[in-house]
């Protein structure tokens, strides 16, 4: 099963193991090489699980706009104005929600992973207790909760 695990996920099987919590009750925990292991696991997580498909897709979305943007303009100029619409309702309205999902990914997982790095690079500083810090953790897990009330409103 090793085999099958992809790049992103095999330090996981370093990091992770079975460890003994309580008397006969056990838990998956990381350990982590102090001080700079939690850092830099935190860190790449961040990475490639946040930051980069971030920016991938804020630039597959940009390249979609730009070039509905510019097929319309470009229909409306052998069309010389002459009523063709240039792109139908259907595919704005699918590109107004993609958008609006690519939002809600960012809104909500972001103070996640902004509090995550914070509490590994300067955990004197990091809220890592109160009801803000709960929040902005289950805030991460709203997301999930957001793509169906999403869909429903676009459908």
């Amino acid at each position: 099963m090793i085999v099958a695990m992809t790049a992103d996920r095999s330090p996981q099987l370093f990091i992770f193991s079975l460890q003994e919590v309580e008397e006969n009750q056990y838990d998956c925990w990381a350990t982590f090489i102090e001080p700079w292991g939690s850092r830099i696991y935190i860190s790449w997580i961040t990475l490639s699980v946040f930051a980069l498909p971030a920016v991938i897709i804020l630039y597959c979305q940009i390249r979609i706009c730009t070039t509905i943007y510019f097929n319309m303009k470009r229909k409306a100029l052998q069309a010389g104005r002459a009523g063709t619409k240039g792109v139908s309702n259907a595919m704005l309205k699918t590109v107004k929600m993609t958008f609006v999902i690519i939002m809600a990914y960012t809104v909500c997982w972001s103070p996640f992973f902004v509090v995550q790095l914070w509490s590994v690079w300067s955990p004197s500083s990091a809220p890592t207790q109160g009801p803000v810090f709960a929040i902005i953790m289950l805030l991460a897990s709203l997301n999930s909760c957001t793509n169906p009330w999403i869909y429903l409103y676009y459908s």
